[in-house]
């Protein structure tokens, strides 16, 4: 009842596509914003920023000040847009294929030495971008419909196997299952423990949060309603079950379904649009899109794949 044979690989190709353009979308977005996150006009200096940091990564800040050091003189804040742009570049390269491994690997490497630069302003959406962009580190996603594959399908199969010898696919999608497994869990789990959770004040306050998108001041009657403490039991149950519901094959699209549904309307009542989005796609393909055939867009010879062996270990 808890193990599933793998259909198909289409998850693979899905998640080199959604990844690095949600990705691009997140950083992007605040692009207006960057003199205000890494130059000395900042909202908290580049060193005190710096200051501040737990220095168990490299900083940007401590990049730069590597550079000072070795005779290079130029501003800290040509040096971030300077590699944000490669972090952008390298995604591009990412979502087409092109230098599948290399891509993922420079990406993930950048996006964390940027996020590092700005700790002090990064949340849940920031932590999963690195999560999804390492697990693209080790997933050979140039198999299909991939630049690297257009260049050299021989030399890509054989770098791929090589690298399968040591990680295989299904042992990635299995982390990646455990990954967000215990990620739901312990959200749950932390949210049962304070009051305002059970009693269902935390979602009263998320709605009538300053960020929201929706003004809820006339909805104040409903505070005396039992609307938020069925809303709040509904999230930590829906995350703490999480773990058992999506691993019974009987309950895991009911349960996905609940949880999807759950992350469309944060973005709807709280406009938190890349943290849900990225956590969509993290469900789609951990659980939906590598045991569902419906979902299969790969050509013929890719699909015959599908029935070796190797392929076909339950998760």
């Amino acid at each position: 009842m808890f193990t599933t044979s793998i259909k198909n690989h289409t998850w693979h190709f899905f998640l080199r596509i959604m990844v690095p353009a949600l990705s691009i979308i997140h950083f992007l977005s605040f692009y207006a914003d960057y003199r205000l996150f890494f130059s000395e006009e900042a909202y908290i200096k580049p060193e005190i920023m710096d200051a501040s940091l737990d220095h168990t990564g490299v900083s940007a800040y401590a990049f730069y000040n590597y550079l000072i050091a070795h005779g290079y003189q130029f501003e800290y804040f040509l040096l971030v847009k300077t590699l944000i742009f490669v972090y952008i570049l390298f995604l591009v390269f990412l979502l087409f294929g092109l230098m599948t491994r290399l891509s993922a690997i420079i990406s993930v490497g950048l996006h964390f030495l940027v996020l590092q630069s700005m700790h002090n302003y990064v949340y849940g959406a920031d932590y999963f971008f690195t999560i999804l962009l390492f697990y693209c580190a080790l997933l050979p996603l140039n198999r299909y419909y991939s630049l690297d594959n257009l260049i050299s399908r021989k030399r890509t199969e054989r770098i791929n196997a090589f690298i399968e010898q040591f990680l295989s696919a299904t042992v990635v999608l299995r982390l990646m299952q455990a990954n967000i497994c215990i990620a739901y869990f312990f959200s749950g789990f932390d949210k049962v423990l304070g009051p305002t959770w059970r009693n269902g004040e935390a979602i009263w306050k998320a709605l009538h949060n300053f960020n929201g998108v929706v003004d809820y001041e006339k909805f104040d009657a409903m505070a005396s309603t039992h609307i938020f403490l069925i809303a709040a039991w509904a999230t930590f149950l829906l995350e703490m079950l999480y773990p058992i519901m999506a691993n019974f094959k009987y309950t895991r699209v009911f349960w996905l379904v609940g949880i999807i549904g759950m992350h469309i309307s944060i973005v709807v009542l709280l406009g938190l649009f890349h943290f849900s989005a990225i956590m969509i796609v993290f469900n789609l393909v951990t659980y939906i899109l590598p045991f569902s055939t419906a979902f299969s867009v790969l050509p013929k010879k890719a699909k015959k794949a599908y029935t070796m062996p190797a392929l076909q270990e339950s998760v």
